[in-house]
């Protein structure tokens, strides 16, 4: 990588305020993810214009594997596109959530992808799940509840 890539796309995504959401939007379509991009990759997420975010979700991530993120990363990621407060990011977070679940194959595994023994990872493992519900049902067929769990 050159030296002014590595300053642009640095400059690009540590100080947003100075750039126009454009900007930051082509960067982020034209970047290929990579272990040194992955992080401002991931930060975009968080980014105050809501197509950047919703990008974000439906260009960026699907390229990703759930598995090449770490636990952290998962649940940073969902817990921000299923908790925006744009109906638009949501939707794309969920689509996110049926392409992870795909990747892994069943709901153990996607359950698996997030640290549900820490009190946050449980929350968005639940959220993440809630989503599953909605865009896969099928992916719940064969799944069944037992003792105290079935009745609530």
């Amino acid at each position: 990588m050159s030296f002014t890539f590595l300053l642009f796309s640095h400059f690009c995504f540590a100080h947003p305020i100075y750039l126009f959401s454009e900007v930051r939007r082509a960067a982020l379509m034209n970047l290929f993810p990579s272990p040194e991009t992955l992080p401002a990759l991931l930060r975009r997420t968080l980014d105050v214009d809501t197509v950047n975010r919703r990008l974000a979700f439906t260009h960026v991530l699907p390229t990703i594997p759930a598995k090449h993120l770490t636990s952290l990363q998962r649940e940073q990621v969902m817990s921000r596109g299923l908790r925006d407060r744009e109906e638009a990011v949501q939707r794309a977070a969920k689509k996110l959530v049926g392409l992870w679940a795909d990747q892994v194959g069943n709901i153990e595994d996607f359950i698996k992808l997030f640290n549900v023994y820490e009190e946050e990872g449980a929350k968005v493992a639940e959220k993440a799940v809630e989503a599953l519900v909605e865009v896969r049902p099928d992916m719940m067929d064969g799944v069944e509840f037992e003792g105290e769990f079935s009745q609530t």
